[in-house]
């Protein structure tokens, strides 16, 4: 989402990043941690923009 001022804000439930580009950390967090205690969905994409 771009803002009035041209800054950009990214919210936890509209992160979008190559699987391959995160860090084992990340991924295991996306896997376990973040999807038990989110409200958003985690989907995966397969080509850009995601639909």
């Amino acid at each position: 989402q771009i803002l009035s001022d041209g800054k950009v804000f990214i919210h936890l439930c509209n992160y979008i990043e190559p699987w391959e580009d995160l860090s084992l950390v990340q991924r295991e967090s996306l896997n376990h941690h973040y999807h038990q205690n989110c409200g958003c969905q985690i989907t995966t994409c397969y080509a850009v923009p995601c639909t």
